[in-house]
């Protein structure tokens, strides 16, 4: 028979758990023997438990009497503005009468408060609270932003109002959507000024182009545009504000006018030309029965260049060069020059099949 441990043995194990034994006796290893954490709660364990299964006795519960004791520390540990006035816990879920110094008794569950819940009332009247902001407050709200708040008034925290950005855009949005980071586009069905910020962007960034019409819709609708020539088209404001190319009728001049690019023709428009970026590429094309170089110009990105049947063949870009037209024409032209004896004419057609070679002097581009 195993020999007895003494109850000074017990307590040292106790302690050895990180508890303070606060039994006086000890009869057998199933004795549920009082203890206390080191938060202050009181438990009860046995020493089988803690010895041989590491088992840590519970401090709320309905196995520990000393319960409704834990629970008032445990509100007076986490500075909880109101007492439980329960003298019986039956389980985590069942309601506990607690009381406000402010409202009065309330009821709600152990696991609800565990969770940090406190009373209702005092709950909706922080919110009532938050909804009536002073305006300074607000204000401030929208300027840590990088927002220019445009109202003198305030309400409530559902309130629409009024502010700009820093590039003078105007939007308008609630104290609780801002919180929220649901802010407007600048174009946008949902916002009153889009048409007021169309205007402000193409003064900014196209002053060449005029945008007539009178309404905005969204910006996958089509609308009408004036160009610095007066040529009139209509176009998406999307295709409009990410599109390379804008005014059809310039575009088409502008390419197919008088034969495509030339030096002549550069000399003629130099100072517009000046001022409009394209890119020359060098491009290696190739498919099972071919394979050749293409050097040219192109004002498009280049994937949309020789998109779909545009481009025959598989294609590889090996060097670009962002540059103005002007510049591009005589740089393109030096290069057809120098690689003249190995121009090459693919077997089908593609347009742009006339700067074509079957091998280059140089795969880089040179810039002047």
């Amino acid at each position: 028979m195993a020999k007895k441990l003494s109850l000074e043995e017990v307590k040292e194990l106790a302690i050895s758990k990180g508890y303070k034994p606060l039994f006086k006796d000890y009869k057998n290893n199933k004795q549920k023997l009082l203890l206390e954490t080191k938060e202050g709660y009181k438990v009860l364990g046995c020493y089988d438990k803690m010895a041989h299964r590491n088992a840590k006795p519970s401090a709320f519960g309905n196995g520990n009497p000393y319960t409704i004791e834990n629970i008032k520390l445990w509100l007076k540990r986490n500075n909880k503005p109101f007492k439980l006035i329960s003298t019986e816990y039956k389980n985590n879920s069942e309601k506990l009468t607690l009381s406000c110094p402010i409202h009065g008794e309330f009821r709600m569950s152990w696991t609800v408060v565990q969770r940090g819940s406190n009373c209702p009332k005092c709950a909706i009247g922080k919110l009532k609270k938050d909804r009536k902001l002073k305006i300074e407050d607000v204000k401030s709200e929208f300027i840590k932003r990088g927002f220019k708040p445009l109202f003198d008034k305030y309400n409530n925290n559902k309130e629409v109002l009024k502010y700009k950005d820093r590039k003078g855009y105007k939007y308008q949005t609630s104290v609780c959507n801002l919180r929220y980071g649901k802010e407007q586009h600048k174009f946008s069905p949902n916002n009153p000024y889009s048409y007021e910020n169309i205007l402000l962007w193409f003064s900014k960034n196209q002053p060449n182009y005029k945008f007539t019409s009178k309404e905005f819709i969204g910006t996958h609708e089509k609308y009408n545009f004036e160009c610095h020539k007066g040529h009139r088209f209509n176009m998406t404001l999307k295709d409009f504000i990410h599109g390379e190319q804008r005014c059809p009728i310039c575009a088409r001049k502008l390419k197919h006018g008088d034969g495509g690019y030339n030096t002549t023709k550069a000399e003629r428009n130099k100072k517009e030309w000046l001022k409009l970026k394209v890119k020359v590429y060098i491009i290696e094309c190739w498919n099972y029965e071919e394979h050749f170089y293409k050097i040219g110009i192109t004002r498009n990105l280049l994937k949309k260049r020789f998109s779909g049947e545009i481009m025959p063949y598989d294609y590889k870009i090996l060097d670009t060069v962002n540059t103005n037209l002007y510049d591009a024409i005589y740089l393109e032209k030096e290069l057809h020059e120098k690689n003249r004896k190995f121009q090459y004419k693919p077997k089908i057609w593609f347009r742009g099949h006339t700067e074509c070679f079957s091998k280059l002097y140089n795969k880089e581009l040179e810039v002047p």
